[in-house]
């Protein structure tokens, strides 16, 4: 059998190197452009109000009536493909509750905020990982404060001395917030929706 010179192997060796590499270089092509495409996506943060609270117990941390743990049973199924990575509700145990069926679902926790420190969870919202999709369950006081600080004003509230509030009987209402990149050129922007009875 003939043997090739050093010259001959060389010239071959390198396109079959070089269509051997290409899968690779091509795949982190791909990569470099998903990881900037990912730094592109939007954050989207859902607002939802406690569901009905009952009248018995403690009046300042009610728990959820028969009617409003139908509705956070509701709201799991609404939700259950939205593709949430993060949940979040206040300390009070009728917003925690409003998120249990949900949370448990998706085998999420639930991570509690202060209903108090807006400020604080709005700069948690602003920053989150691009392509976030987050649940908060608030209050009727707290969820148009919140989308205020997030950039978003809703729309239908009640003026109140202390601020816009939801309507004391309003719990089927549900905000999606479109949050852009920082650096995008659009604003947030908000679609309501409707949910259970």
């Amino acid at each position: 059998m003939e043997r090739m010179s050093l010259p001959r192997r060389l010239v071959l060796f390198f396109p079959v190197a070089l269509f051997a590499a290409l899968p690779l270089a091509l795949a982190r092509g791909h990569d470099a452009r998903g990881t900037a495409q990912m730094r592109l996506a939007p954050r989207m943060v859902i607002l939802v109000r406690h569901a009905e609270k009952s009248t018995e117990g403690d009046p300042k941390d009610p728990e959820l009536s028969a009617a409003g743990k139908e509705r956070a049973e509701e709201l799991a199924r609404t939700l259950a493909r939205c593709g949430a990575t993060r949940l979040v509700a206040s300390e009070y145990q009728r917003t925690q509750a409003t998120l249990a069926p949900l949370s448990e679902r998706l085998k999420l926790g639930v991570d509690v905020r202060p209903a108090a420190e807006l400020e604080a969870l709005a700069t948690e919202l602003v920053s989150a990982e691009p392509g976030s999709v987050i649940v908060v369950s608030g209050h009727s006081n707290t969820l148009p404060a919140l989308a205020a600080r997030l950039g978003v004003a809703l729309s239908g509230l009640n003026e109140t001395p202390q601020g816009p509030q939801l309507g004391d009987d309003e719990y089927d209402r549900l905000f999606v917030l479109y949050l852009p990149p920082n650096d995008a050129p659009v604003k947030p922007s908000v679609v309501e929706l409707r949910y259970g009875k």
